[in-house]
C-alpha cells in the first residue's frame, strides 16, 4: 500500500522492507519543513536520488550534529545508514528509524617524523 499511497517522508516499514532492515544514503539538503496536519517547521533530511525525506527527531540530529557538526549546510554529500530498530512511545514499543553514520572521519596525517641525518660531521 505504500507504493499506492508514497509519502514525502520515510517510514519505518519503508526501512524494513530494505535488504538487513537498513539503507545507506548521501545527504543532498537538511531544511525546515511544514510536517504533519498541524505543519509544524521540523528538520527533514533530502537524500540524493530519493524522494522521501526523513523527518529529523532530536535523537537522529544528535547523532548527525556529533559525526557532521552542528551546521546542516556541511552535512551534503555525507553518507548517513537509516536503520530501522525499536523505540518505546508513550509507553508502548513501536517501530522507528534511527540514522547511523557511515561516513569515516577525515584522517589527518601525521606529522611529519623528524629526520636526523647520521651523516653529519659530529665533534665527538
Amino acid at each position: 500500500m505504500s507504493e499506492a499511497f508514497p509519502s514525502a517522508y520515510f517510514t519505518a516499514a519503508d526501512i524494513m522492507a530494505e535488504p538487513n532492515s537498513q539503507i545507506t544514503l548521501q545527504v543532498e539538503s537538511c531544511e525546515k519543513e511544514a510536517v504533519g496536519e498541524q505543519g509544524k517547521m521540523q528538520p527533514v533530511l533530502r537524500f540524493s536520488g530519493k524522494q522521501s525525506g526523513l523527518v529529523i527527531n532530536k535523537t537522529n540530529s544528535s547523532t548527525l550534529v556529533a559525526a557532521f557538526g552542528n551546521d546542516s549546510l556541511n552535512w551534503r554529500g555525507r553518507n548517513c545508514t537509516l536503520y530501522a530498530t525499536k523505540t518505546t512511545f508513550k509507553g508502548e514499543l513501536t517501530d522507528c528509524i534511527r540514522v547511523r553514520v557511515s561516513d569515516q572521519p577525515e584522517q589527518k596525517p601525521e606529522a611529519a617524523a623528524q629526520v636526523v641525518n647520521v651523516d653529519d660531521d659530529v665533534p665527538f
